[in-house]
This record gives C-alpha cells, structure tokens and sequence, in this order.
C-alpha cells in the first residue's frame, strides 16, 4: 500500500468530519506537488504524459462541487401580495 492509500484508508476509517479535512487535505498537497513538477521544465513532460488522469482529476472535482451546489439550501423567497 503507497504512502498516499494509507492516507486514505485511514481517513475513510475515521470520523467524517475528520475524514473529509483529511482527504481535502491530502488532495491539496497532491496537486500542490503536481503543480510544482508541471512548472519545472525538467518533469513537465512526465507531467503532460498523465494528462489523462489530469483530466480525470478536474471531472471529479467538478462532479464533487456539483453535488454541493444540488444541496444548497435555495433562500426562500417572501412573496407580498397586497
């Protein structure tokens, strides 16, 4: 198991509350490190050599924020007739 799955697996087996910020966590050091090596010239290429999974990386993030958006309480709106 990679550092990363322990990461993971450990948060899915905790509390949710403490899982989410675990993972939010974890994803953002990722793509933090991500970012660096697509900034260097030197790792660019084996960055551009995953962009498939880049791209998967950026549909998951939509779908997750699609979910949220669904679930937003809508402010109810007060209607004055007379």
């Amino acid at each position: 198991m990679t550092p990363l799955d322990e990461i993971v697996q450990s948060a899915l087996d905790s509390d949710p509350e403490v899982s989410v910020d675990i993972l939010c966590e974890t994803a953002l050091n990722a793509l933090d490190q991500l970012m660096v090596l697509a900034a260097k010239e030197e790792t660019f290429q084996h960055v551009m050599a995953n962009k498939v999974f880049i791209g998967q990386i950026l549909t998951r993030a939509q779908l997750i924020a699609s979910f949220l958006m669904a679930r937003q309480t809508r402010p109810q709106m007060v209607v004055n007739n007379g």
